[in-house]
């Protein structure tokens, strides 16, 4: 019985490695295109000013300040260069999803972390985003 327990978490732990794989390449497929939407532009646009500009129009944003000053870093580093802001952007969304696989059950139990799981690499705004072209 102990075996089989052993078995089934062990493939559990593999399903979730290849919906993470999955996942990824799922979000990837949005970052490719040539299209600059309004958000993303916002969003450039802010990565343009320094730090200080940032906190103060990010004090009145719906959107993390710490985000906005990581694209700024990219800028900095690679210039204007928006796929390498779209590779951050997925790289974070995945990273949520590897959250969500290793910390929400330990919390909330496995219901809720497929849920998160799922929902964070599935149905995120990058699903719109594929479907646009």
């Amino acid at each position: 019985m102990k075996d089989l327990i052993k078995l089934e978490r062990s493939s559990i732990k593999y399903l979730h490695i290849f919906v993470i794989i999955l996942g990824s390449i799922f979000i990837a497929l949005s970052i490719f295109h040539s299209n600059l939407w309004f958000d993303e532009s916002y969003s450039v646009g802010i990565a343009n000013h320094s730090f200080k500009d940032i906190w103060i129009i990010g004090g009145s944003d719906v959107h993390p300040v710490f985000y906005y000053f990581a694209l700024h870093v990219l800028n900095l580093i690679f210039g204007n260069n928006i796929l390498i802001y779209r590779v951050f952007s997925m790289l974070c969304t995945v990273i949520l999803g590897i959250i969500g696989f290793t910390h929400i059950r330990k919390d909330f139990g496995e219901k809720p972390r497929i849920d998160f799981f799922f929902s964070s690499l599935f149905l995120s705004c990058k699903f719109s985003v594929c479907w646009r072209n």
